[in-house]
């Protein structure tokens, strides 16, 4: 969801709530499940940890969630960093399936492609923050 109106309070809300959501769906796969990361998928789990441990792909995954599709050129001038880096980055979470491209003419428009990444991204910030609050009023 794209809020661009810097409304604090409905994004606290809303995060909250789907936060909330988050922890109460994976919950119930954690019970259903044998192990959190069943052996066959560890090196599967690790390459998308990976992908993701990359603040720059972090940026450009955050300009395509509140912005939408995008190309190389428009991700550059957004985050500050140089179309070679970009493209690289791209090419990579591309390849894992996290993003995709749909060229018209000359330029390829990218955008997430993998419905799950939102969700995980929410869900680690809002504990992140929680915890940050919880270390403040301690």
């Amino acid at each position: 969801m794209s809020v661009k109106n810097g409304n604090n309070v409905f994004i606290m809300l809303y995060t909250s709530a789907l936060y909330n959501r988050l922890v109460d769906y994976i919950e119930k796969l954690y019970t259903m499940a044998d192990q959190l990361i069943p052996r066959p998928m560890l090196e599967q789990a690790a390459e998308r940890f990976r992908l993701l441990s990359e603040p720059v792909r972090l940026q450009l995954l955050n300009q395509l969630h509140t912005q939408g599709e995008m190309n190389v050129q428009a991700l550059a001038e957004a985050t500050g960093h140089h179309q070679a880096n970009v493209s690289k980055h791209l090419r990579r979470l591309a390849d894992s399936g996290l993003v995709e491209g749909r060229r018209e003419g000359l330029y390829v428009y990218y955008s997430i492609s993998d419905p799950i990444l939102s969700a995980l991204c929410v869900l680690v910030c809002s504990h992140l923050q929680s915890e940050e609050a919880r270390v403040d009023t301690a």
